[in-house]
């Protein structure tokens, strides 16, 4: 069954610190807080219009909700759990900090409904989490990680490699760190520097240097092919494109591209058709790529960058594509042999 999300920003509600990175009304562009009365609102409007069978999910986005207040946290959650316990919502999911974490809380927000809480990790590496001012240590993750299981509660992380004083160490650090607790879903966000926040103010002084596009691509594709074959569903790769983000001056550097996501597929089957390239050796004569037709635009690549650079590479080969394999597969056809791999088994390294 499809998923269907009704989205409820609460941006910056319940933080307790300013990190570096953060500006959620830039991000989310919503630039007031939410009221009971608003999730109410939305939730019907959005309940209203389906009309299809749906998974139904309502999100809470942009904050830290365990941090607010426990009455707030009630109110707020109220009209959901009514929609729940009605039958009307399936699943409640939220974001919070990994040190906002405790058992009783955690009592009430299954009883709500909330199946789903996704930790504000970033970084497993306490020297990196110190530069970004998160106020809380790779220690704190852990715990907190182990209390939502504990309570029957699904796990997500999210990672934000190319904070201040990361580096391949520690990157590495960070995805062993995340690999060990195998959380359900997680999310991958390359570090921006967005407007009106203190790390604007270190990228100007030149104390900061965001990670190149390219940089972040390969990273990126090697966390998530790694977190997929722990069984962790990577639900988001960058930040989602928005008006507020598209149209200059919330993004002030830093590996932003409003189809990241597509970018890094991009790089991996890059990667999958380079090792079957090695594995034929020269190539020559007609050559086919199979592949799955909903891989189609993963593996020519944007533009059909890759498809290109593959004939310049090989310009002895006839190279074609043929959609005919599974998701997730690619085989070369070369010299009367075949040649085959999976998104599972290819091998990317750290940047």
């Amino acid at each position: 069954m499809k998923h269907y999300i009704i989205p409820l920003f609460i941006p910056h509600e319940g933080c307790p610190h300013q990190c570096v990175f953060c500006n959620q009304r830039r991000i989310t562009g919503v630039v007031t807080s939410v009221t009971p009365a608003d999730v109410k609102r939305i939730l019907d409007f959005h309940l209203a219009g389906i009309t299809r069978p749906y998974y139904v999910e309502a999100a809470f986005y942009g904050g830290s909700f365990t941090a607010l207040p426990e009455s707030v946290q009630q109110a707020l959650l109220a009209p959901a759990k009514r929609e729940f316990l009605a039958g009307n919502l399936n699943a409640v999911r939220l974001s919070t900090r990994p040190d906002c974490i405790d058992q009783k809380n955690l009592i009430h927000l299954k009883e709500a409904g909330v199946k789903l809480i996704e930790l504000g990790a970033q970084s497993f590496d306490d020297r990196v989490l110190g530069q970004s001012r998160r106020g809380h240590t790779a220690d704190d993750i852990v715990q907190a990680a182990g209390q939502v299981r504990d309570a029957g509660i699904d796990l997500g992380i999210q990672l934000m490699p190319g904070l201040p004083g990361d580096t391949a160490a520690s990157l590495q650090q960070t995805l062993a760190a995340s690999l060990a607790l195998r959380p359900d879903v997680a999310r991958l966000y390359p570090t921006l520097v967005l407007r009106d926040t203190p790390l604007e103010t270190l990228w100007r002084r030149g104390l900061f240097l965001p990670l190149r596009l390219e940089t972040a691509v390969a990273v990126t594709a090697v966390m998530k092919l790694a977190l997929e074959r722990v069984g962790t569903q990577v639900i988001r790769t960058g930040l989602q494109s928005s008006p507020e983000l598209d149209t200059g001056g919330t993004v002030l550097a830093g590996p932003y591209h409003p189809g990241f996501g597509e970018l890094v597929e991009n790089y991996i089957f890059a990667a999958m058709a380079m090792e079957l390239f090695q594995a034929a050796g020269g190539l020559s004569g007609l050559v086919t790529m199979h592949h799955a037709l909903v891989d189609t635009s993963k593996l020519r690549g944007q533009k059909n960058r890759n498809l290109c650079l593959w004939r310049r590479q090989y310009p002895s080969a006839s190279i074609g594509l043929q959609a005919d394999e599974s998701p997730g597969t690619l085989r070369l056809s070369a010299g009367g042999h075949d040649y085959k791999v999976t998104r599972r088994e290819v091998r990317l390294t750290m940047p």
